[in-house]
């Protein structure tokens, strides 16, 4: 998947990946089987069953910090060993280098899975509004796998009984023939290698080093060493061809030197720190986006609520002004006015008073 990756991003620069959740969960049960046996494989595999059914970035934003949570709870059993002296009867113990091997190896794989694919925001690309707001993101390869896939898989079967290197060949040429901008121009050399060949890249010269120099140093040094024995040549001429030949192997030998440094200890550490400095800024970054989401969709929601307030005490507003405007009494004369209970007051009725309730067809003045 590495591979595929570069490729797009040289190709489509800044486009989006989505990972296909069907193959998260398939990866999964390859590593922790469909019945894991330890509790920490089945909450493992619960993560990845559980990536397949979010629908909302609020349950993603959740499901991020789970990873999390999880190596947190079982880093300590992640830790063990088996060391080879212990168990001499098991077949790791046989080829362990090291003589000793994680104990729980599948485990160690499938987490730093997970959390990669969070952490790049392939698992979860599907739900980011700005690529919402041109229609539905397809969250498996179904469509490409019944598609270019299918036909891709059809080229080795037709016609049937081909050699593995024309059925290479035959998808090499489907793959060029679907390529938009193929530039022959990066191609440094065209062939195959062979089996004991070696091959070494200067990328730095754009040069393709590899053995064909060394054996066409060694075979003028034989036929200078045949030509020095007829007299042919001098004995500086073939002291020349041996030095020529000795520089080569050194220079050769140095190559291989700088390459086993490059690629089992300078890359790889360099590799380990950049990646866990980008894995922690990426996963707050993350983090970040989807609280803020989440925070944005609150407020969203809370503006509704404090709108709806408004209208209902808007319109309470309005029912009482209307009341108070029925509430007036004009009277259709002028004169003198008293209150009813005054002019003829029984002994068992109190005056009429401010905020005393009234009832329909009381007579009040």
């Amino acid at each position: 998947m590495k591979g595929i990756g570069k490729a797009c991003a040289e190709a489509w620069p800044g486009t989006r990946i989505q990972r296909c959740l069907i193959h998260v969960q398939r990866d999964t049960r390859a590593d922790l089987t469909s019945r894991p046996r330890l509790e920490a494989g089945r909450e493992l595999k619960g993560l990845a069953d559980a990536a397949a059914r979010i629908h909302d970035p609020e349950h993603a934003a959740r499901w991020g910090e789970a990873p999390d949570a999880w190596h947190e709870r079982w880093k300590t059993m992640l830790a063990e060993r088996t060391f080879a002296k212990d168990h001499p009867d098991d077949p790791k113990a046989a080829t362990s280098t090291s003589g000793w091997w994680w104990t729980h190896l599948p485990l160690r794989r499938t987490h730093p899975r997970l959390e990669r694919l969070f952490r790049n925001g392939t698992l979860f690309c599907f739900l980011d509004p700005e690529l919402l707001e041109h229609g539905p993101v397809a969250r498996d390869s179904n469509r490409l796998e019944g598609g270019v896939n299918a036909k891709l898989k059809l080229m080795p079967l037709n016609p049937r009984g081909l050699p593995p290197e024309h059925m290479r060949r035959a998808c090499e040429w489907y793959c060029y023939m679907k390529s938009n901008d193929p530039d022959p121009a990066r191609i440094l050399k065209k062939s195959r290698l062979r089996p004991g060949r070696m091959l070494l890249v200067d990328t730095v010269n754009r040069r393709v080093v590899d053995d064909e120099e060394l054996k066409r140093a060694a075979e003028k040094l034989d036929w200078s060493q045949r030509l020095a024995k007829e007299g042919f040549l001098t004995r500086t001429e073939l002291q020349a061809d041996e030095l020529a030949m000795r520089r080569k192997e050194i220079e050769l030998e140095m190559a291989r030197m700088k390459m086993s440094v490059l690629t089992n200890y300078t890359v790889l550490q360099k590799r380990a720190t950049y990646e866990s400095s980008v894995r922690k800024a990426t996963r707050a970054l993350e983090r970040t986006r989807w609280q803020n989401k989440s925070q944005i969709r609150q407020g969203e929601t809370e503006i509704v609520q404090r709108s709806r307030e408004y209208d209902r005490a808007t319109n309470r507003l309005a029912e009482l002004e209307f009341q108070l405007s029925k509430a007036k009494i004009f009277a259709p004369t002028n004169g003198v006015v008293i209150f009813a209970s005054t002019a003829r007051r029984r002994w068992w009725e109190n005056p009429l008073a401010a905020g005393e309730s009234a009832v329909q067809r009381q007579e009040l003045m």
